[in-house]
Order: C-alpha cells, then sequence, then structure tokens
C-alpha cells in the first residue's frame, strides 16, 4: 500500500513538472482583459505582426540578381521591369496589394494551426477552446480556478509526510469531515434561528401595519361622521337653533366656567349621570386629582385626562372666550373608552390624526355658542326666522 501511495505521489510530480507550465500559460491568459477578443481580430493582429518579416523577404528577393536564373530569371527580370516602367502607379499598388493578400491567403492556415498550440506565441485561448473543446474540458476547472499539479503535490507530500499509513491519514480525514459537518450543523442552526427572528420581525411588521391601516379605516369613518356632525350644527346655526347640547356628538361632557382663580362653576351638563359637583374650589385636597382643576389651576393650553374608575376617562380642555378673552371656560369630556371608540380615536389617540385639531373644533364651536348667547354672533348677518330659514339639501 505505501508503494502504491509513492508510486502516485511521484507520479503527480511528474505530471506537475509537464503539465503546470502549460496550466499558467493558460491561467494566465485566462485572466486577461482581451481573453475573450475573436478569431478574426486576433488572427489580423498577428498578420500585422509578421508585415515586417514580409517586407524584410520582399527586400532580400529586390537584392537578389534575377536576371542569373536561367530562363525564368530573364522571364522574372523583363516581367518586373515592365511593371516598374511601363505599369501606372495604381495598377502597381494594386499588384503590391494582390501580392500581400495572397501571402496573407497562403499564411492564415499555417496561422490558424499555430493559434491551437500551447506553446506558440500565436496561440487564441477562445479558438482553442471553441476548436479543441473535449480537450480543454479536461483542464477548465483547473484553469478556472487557478489549481495547479504542484498544489496537489504539496498538498499529498504533507499528507504523507505527517502520517504513517493511510488508515492514519483516513483518520484525519474523517475527523476534519466531521468537524466541518459540526460547524455547517451549527452555522444552519444559527441561520435557522436568524431566518425566525427576521420571520417573526416581518410578521409582526405586517401585523402593526395591518393594524395601523385598519385604524386608518376606521378614523377615516370617524372623521365622515365628525364633518357630517360638524355640517348638521352648522346649519342649525344659521337657521337659530343651534344649542349647547349640539356639541354632544362624540360625547358626554359637562362646562365649568371660572370664576375667579379659585372656584369653578359647572355651567353645563350634557349626557353624563349628572354627578359632577356644582362646584369645586380648586385648592379643596378632594378635587386634586381632578383633571378640571389641573388645566384650571395651571392655564393649561394642552387637554388633560384623569381615570376616577377603571375605563372610564374625564378629558378636560381650557377655553378663552369673550372679546377679551378674560374669560374661561373648561370643557370636560365623559367616556368609556372601550364603548365610545370613536371618542377614544378623536380625542385620546394621536398616533394617527392630530387630536389637537379636534379640541380647537370644539373651541370655536363654544366660542360660537357664547358669543350668540352674549347677544349675537359677530361679522354673521343672520336673518330673522320671519325671513325663512336655511335648510340642508
Amino acid at each position: 500500500m505505501s508503494n502504491q501511495n509513492t508510486n502516485y505521489h511521484t507520479s503527480l510530480e511528474r505530471i506537475s513538472s509537464e503539465v503546470d507550465p502549460v496550466l499558467r500559460k493558460i491561467q494566465r491568459i485566462n485572466r486577461r482583459i482581451d481573453v475573450k477578443s475573436g478569431r478574426i481580430p486576433h488572427l489580423i493582429t498577428l498578420l500585422f505582426k509578421d508585415m515586417k518579416k514580409l517586407l524584410k523577404i520582399f527586400k532580400g528577393i529586390k537584392n537578389v540578381n534575377i536576371t542569373a536564373i536561367p530562363v525564368i530569371g530573364s522571364i522574372l527580370s523583363g516581367f518586373f521591369t515592365g511593371i516598374l516602367t511601363e505599369w501606372p502607379i495604381y495598377l502597381k499598388g494594386l499588384f503590391v496589394l494582390g501580392v500581400l493578400v495572397v501571402l496573407f491567403a497562403l499564411l492564415v492556415p499555417s496561422y490558424l494551426k499555430r493559434m491551437l498550440i500551447f506553446n506558440d506565441p500565436a496561440f487564441h485561448l477562445p479558438s482553442y477552446k471553441k476548436q479543441r473543446k473535449q480537450e480543454y474540458d479536461l483542464i477548465s476547472y483547473a484553469v478556472e480556478n487557478d489549481i495547479s499539479y504542484a498544489g496537489l503535490y504539496d498538498y499529498v507530500t504533507g499528507v504523507l509526510t505527517k502520517q504513517e499509513n493511510v488508515s492514519q491519514t483516513i483518520t484525519v480525514v474523517t475527523e476534519q469531515y466531521n468537524r466541518d459537518k459540526a460547524e455547517l450543523k451549527q452555522e444552519n442552526q444559527l441561520l435557522k434561528k436568524q431566518i425566525a427572528v427576521k420571520t417573526n420581525e416581518w410578521k409582526q411588521i405586517i401585523e402593526e401595519f395591518n393594524e395601523e391601516a385598519m385604524d386608518m379605516d376606521i378614523i377615516q369613518r370617524y372623521l365622515i361622521e365628525l364633518l357630517a356632525d360638524v355640517n348638521v350644527i352648522l346649519f342649525r346655526i344659521a337657521n337659530g337653533v343651534y344649542d349647547i347640547t349640539d356639541l354632544r356628538f362624540i360625547s358626554g361632557f359637562t362646562i365649568y366656567e371660572e370664576l375667579g382663580k379659585k372656584e369653578l362653576k359647572k355651567i353645563y351638563d350634557v349626557g353624563t349621570t349628572g354627578a359632577s359637583p356644582e362646584t369645586i374650589h380648586v385648592d379643596n385636597q378632594k378635587y386634586k386629582d381632578y383633571s378640571v382643576v389641573a388645566v384650571s389651576k395651571g392655564k393649561l393650553k394642552e387637554p388633560k385626562t384623569n381615570q376616577p374608575r377603571n375605563n372610564y376617562n374625564i378629558i378636560s380642555y381650557r377655553m378663552k372666550l369673550g372679546v377679551d378673552g378674560k374669560k374661561a371656560w373648561i370643557m370636560n369630556f365623559h367616556m368609556y373608552d372601550d364603548i365610545n371608540r370613536k371618542g377614544w380615536y378623536l380625542l385620546r389617540n394621536s398616533d394617527i390624526i392630530n387630536n389637537e385639531e379636534i379640541f380647537r373644533l370644539f373651541h370655536a364651536l363654544s366660542l360660537i355658542f357664547y358669543q350668540q348667547k352674549e347677544g349675537g354672533v359677530r361679522n354673521v348677518n343672520r336673518p330673522s326666522r320671519k325671513e325663512g330659514s336655511f335648510a340642508r339639501n
């Protein structure tokens, strides 16, 4: 068994010395940028490179005393003399061109043959690949992957040097295979985990997108309803029947008026249980957690929410009224989040729409009611009921 290995080893060394030079040359050619040039351009390039040789031949022929050749010499001498003296210049040029074409035509088969010889300067790899495909297929893997028999020889040398026999070599290869297999298995498991994580992330993104799209549809429907409610109120204003109760299109509410800095008085209670205190002293500890007290004491411009019981919210919003803006009302929206989803989307959830504009709408409608109550809406010429009324189409 050892002798057989040694013979293989020696054979590899011999093959390396004979084949590797050819492989290296073909690999170098294969790496060049112009390796895909066609056969015809390559052939023309070779012909022009050898033009100098042809010119030297012509010069050599010119220096030969043709007349010294019996019979043929005198004929050729007379022929060339006629060309040089009697033929026009263009005929001379055509004659020379024709001679060159004939010479090139005679040389083409020789060049085509040389283009398939490894060690010939005229060797052309694309032509070899095409004309001798079966031969090239035997070495194509080595050429395209820069493999040499010398490398294989060195590898086998290292294996034979380190191992005492074939069984030990098999052991080494088997152990390496098992290690590679274990690493590959570990990498596959890691990849599966990464894929699972990414899949879950994408599922979560898709679910969030679907939820957001659903929220958008819901909000769009609520906004359409809101627009319809506001249109009704505008017609009621135009027809002179607008009342504070018309503001109950999102939820029930209470309105407190600030009396100085310390006292709040309930002036309207629409659609609630009526349990809200009639008067609130802002410094009374009994009311310290009330949102209406927080917005009043802090003169807050943004709404404030408190939850007196589970899932039940009161949202308080302070509004300045009157020409001088010294009077202030605090509107409190009373609602259950799980029941009044319209109120939750329009007044509580600011992820998609700007709730500030909804509160500004209530401020504007409250201001109209207040000015109407105090003596008519400014800048609005409202006809009397006798002159007719406005109605929706």
